[in-house]
């Protein structure tokens, strides 16, 4: 009996057998001599684009919206018994990197060719699922972007993989791929060495920039990695969870320090001082959480936003820092409270709030002078602010989608943006006027 309404088919070279791809993510292959369904293969978790017969008949590909190509084998071909045969699971899993769109064996069986929604056409080995070739430009959505120290490499992530590139002539130089899903975050030793990503599958991934090889993989978040960063000296990481702590690593080890709790719902940045001895972060509760990196004593909350905080970030001199959420970009001013101030002094309200985007901010950055932040929205601009005065100095269009990102260049006079529309932007700043 038909489990599910079948929205794509295909027969066998052999024409016994019939195969249904089923808007409930099953696939059955059924006789076409009895009309009796002989399987079903269960492992898709999202809608079949597409399914086909190996040359053998022995086999049956899958292309499925979940990014994956699924390889299942279909040896059995008696009827199916009255008492039904547990669910079959596939064989091999391809991971794609988008939804793929369509499927199909090479004439030997030997190959397997699927196409997804970015343009990109790959080849895998049937009986291994290695990658053997990708066909077609690779353009896969932003999700987040870092920029070397000295200028030199710009590093991106999208669904599953990440691009190292040439920051002046934007020549790709690695595309790596270890992650299982999105890469939410990434950032670079401070001397350029090294970067890490944060996903969403839990883990962070340290990487060797120059070969472009992966070092080691740090577990232990129970949820997805929004935000990862260097120390100033290179020799801890920092990351902030959507299962609502802060943890801190040992770089060179991937030894977890500590956890660090506060939030009540998930950290979406996070940040060291300049000296290293402080962290904040920011969270989805709208508040801003203020630790001591060495302990994670909790020092204060800083209260002011009216939404999610979305971006943190200290100024060069550690005085102040900034943070997006909302429609708004807040700076707040640290000199003023002491170490370990009073129960009744640990609540801060910002100093100085900046408003223009619509309907929210994504992503905040300082100038390495500290004289200018840039700001990404949902508004698909980029939008430059005086530090000091909170004067909006420049509008950046140029984006099609929104911005979840945004830095600036060592020296800073440069802005690298990255969107949703799958692009990223680098932009001149004006010189200022002698």
């Amino acid at each position: 009996m038909q489990s599910s309404f079948p929205i794509n088919i295909a027969l066998s070279p052999d024409g016994q057998r019939i195969v249904s791809g089923n808007m409930d993510n099953t696939i059955q292959p059924w006789d076409t001599t009895t009309g009796r369904e002989t399987q079903t293969l269960r492992g898709n978790t999202q809608k079949l684009y597409s399914v086909a017969f190996s040359p053998d008949g022995r086999r049956i590909v899958s292309a499925n919206a979940d990014d994956t190509v699924r390889v299942w084998s279909v040896t059995r071909v008696a009827p199916r018994p009255v008492t039904p045969a547990p669910p079959e699971s596939s064989t091999l899993t391809l991971l794609h990197g988008s939804d793929v769109i369509g499927v199909v064996f090479s004439g030997d069986g030997k190959q397997i060719v699927s196409g997804d929604d970015d343009r990109t056409v790959k080849v895998w080995d049937a009986s291994t699922g290695k990658l053997t070739r990708m066909l077609g430009k690779k353009r896969f959505r932003v999700f987040s972007t870092a920029i070397s120290a000295d200028g030199s490499r710009i590093v991106s992530g999208g669904n599953r993989m990440i691009t190292v590139r040439d920051a002046v002539s934007g020549k790709e130089i690695h595309t790596l791929s270890g992650h299982n899903s999105r890469v939410l975050s990434l950032a670079f030793s401070p001397d350029g060495k090294l970067f890490i990503s944060g996903s969403d599958d839990k883990t962070i991934k340290l990487w060797d920039t120059s070969s472009g090889k992966e070092l080691r993989t740090l577990s232990g978040h129970k949820l997805e990695v929004q935000s990862v960063i260097f120390s100033p000296d290179g020799k801890q990481i920092l990351s902030g969870s959507r299962d609502n702590t802060l943890k801190m690593w040992d770089s060179a080890t991937g030894q977890e320090l500590r956890t660090i709790t506060g939030h009540v719902s998930c950290v979406t940045s996070v940040a060291f001082s300049p000296d290293g001895k402080s962290i904040v972060g920011g969270s989805l509760d709208e508040s801003i959480k203020l630790w001591e990196a060495a302990s994670g004593k909790e020092i204060r909350t800083f209260i002011g936003h009216s939404d999610a905080v979305t971006s943190v970030a200290f100024s060069p001199d550690g005085k102040r820092f900034v943070s997006g959420g909302g429609n708004a970009v807040k700076v707040w001013d640290l000199p003023k409270y002491s170490p370990s101030p009073p129960a009744s002094a640990k609540t801060i309200f910002a100093t100085l709030t900046l408003t223009g985007h619509s309907p929210s901010v994504n992503s905040i950055a300082i100038s390495p002078d500290g004289n200018q932040i840039v700001s990404g929205g949902r508004d698909k601009t980029i939008r430059l602010w005086d530090a000091s005065s909170g004067q909006q100095l420049l509008t950046l269009s140029g984006h099609s989608k929104e911005v979840p990102h945004v830095s600036f260049s060592p020296d800073g006079r440069r802005i690298v943006s990255s969107s949703w529309d799958n692009t990223i932007i680098v932009w001149e700043l004006p010189k200022p006027a002698s």
